[in-house]
């Protein structure tokens, strides 16, 4: 004879089981090293090209061989995520792919305080999930309710912070990359007056300056 489990016995199983899926994702981030400044780099260059595609592509390539990856790329600019030991090499690598390097600004930001907070918060809301669990057994079906809507509260709270943890870790790990690929600028020749007076009157400079020039 099978006995079937009463509904407020269902309903603790069920507020168990959203507890657990709540404690799982601050036991499964990896740890963050916690000697010195844990620092998040940035570059912002500006790389001149005469075949911008062509430089991108070989920038984008060389973030993958050293480790790293590209969020986005277009005609006019890429961002790179690349790890801090492949900073050594990144001048050289714009330099060689462009044909000049005409700015590189790098900065950085220590997110060791940020990082101590948010994983000060998860271990706050750990620890009020564990007093709901205490108090759960001996509650009954109101106060049972409450709790799981209790739970669920500190599922997306813990879920938002431990998405916030990652990224930290991320900008950590590695270095955000912006480059700006710019063409050489065409130049107008010298103007030179003709000996044809009526040619003079046509200002054909500034005819093809805004044809050719505004077409880049």
């Amino acid at each position: 004879m099978s006995v079937r489990p009463s509904p407020d016995s269902l309903l603790v199983l069920a507020v168990l089981a959203l507890a657990f899926t709540v404690r799982m994702p601050a036991e499964t981030v990896p740890r963050a090293g916690s000697d010195g400044p844990l620092l998040a780099v940035s570059v912002k260059a500006q790389v001149m090209t005469g075949d911008r595609d062509a430089a991108g592509g070989r920038l984008a390539m060389w973030a993958e061989a050293n480790g790293g990856y590209f969020t986005y790329r277009s005609l006019d600019s890429l961002v790179l995520r690349i790890p801090d030991r492949a900073l050594a090499g990144l001048r050289d690598a714009m330099t060689e792919f462009g044909d000049e390097l005409l700015a590189y600004h790098p900065a950085a930001s220590d997110l060791s305080v940020e990082l101590r907070d948010v994983e000060a918060a998860i271990a706050a809301r750990s620890e009020a999930l564990d007093r709901i669990l205490e108090y759960l057994s001996d509650s009954g079906v109101s106060a049972t309710l409450a709790f799981e809507r209790e739970l669920r509260s500190l599922n997306e709270e813990i879920e938002r912070f431990v998405g916030r943890r990652r990224t930290i870790v991320n900008d950590a790990a590695y270095a955000r990359v912006e480059i700006a690929l710019s063409a050489p600028q065409r130049s107008v020749a010298e103007r030179v007056r003709s000996s044809f007076a009526w040619i003079n009157t046509v200002d054909l400079y500034r005819f093809v300056d805004e044809v050719y020039g505004g077409s880049r």
